[in-house]
């Protein structure tokens, strides 16, 4: 539930500024472009805050994969499968 809430979160930010900068940088609202190079800062935070995302949200997924296979010890069923290449 609660990735769930990140994941709206994220995407109505996401609308929110596309939608604003659409609006802000129209060529009727400004014809002249601005000039400005990079904010070395803001891409720094524009690629880690996805990768800390995707973290938060695969780390407890992979820790319970994990447990799952550890709480099996003894199978209380085994199947034998066996494949023939066809002539």
């Amino acid at each position: 539930d609660i990735f769930f809430f990140l994941l709206i979160t994220i995407l109505i930010l996401v609308l929110w500024l596309g939608a604003r900068i659409v609006y802000r940088f129209h060529h009727t609202r400004m014809p002249v472009p601005e000039r400005f190079n990079h904010h070395t800062s803001l891409e720094l935070i524009w690629a880690i805050l996805p990768s800390l995302v995707v973290t938060m949200i695969y780390l407890p997924s992979l820790t319970l994969t994990y447990t799952f296979d550890d709480l099996i010890n003894k199978p209380r069923l085994t199947v034998k499968v066996v494949g023939h290449q066809w002539y």
